[in-house]
């Protein structure tokens, strides 16, 4: 089973763009694309299109199932995301 961990500026990111916690488990287990962080190798993220735009999302794995999501975006870059 997998467990999802929101910080406090995910949940509000996730609210305020309306973003399903089932979309982010999605973009957690089946991306599209696994992007390579700019930050220590720690940080995550993952691309995945809905509709119509892509999905981003920032996170670490703390192990196997566990994610801790820091951030969640779309954008509607798909070359920059997907390409």
């Amino acid at each position: 089973m997998t467990v999802v961990i929101l910080s406090s500026h995910a949940k509000q990111r996730l609210t305020e763009r309306k973003i399903s916690e089932s979309l982010v488990r999605r973009c957690l287990t089946n991306p599209d694309k696994v992007l390579r962080s700019k930050n220590d190798g720690e940080e995550k993220k993952n691309a995945m299109k809905v509709n119509g735009r892509v999905l981003i999302l920032v996170f670490r794995q703390i192990d196997t199932d566990i994610f801790f999501v820091i951030t969640a975006f779309e954008s509607s870059k798909f070359k920059r995301y997907l390409g």
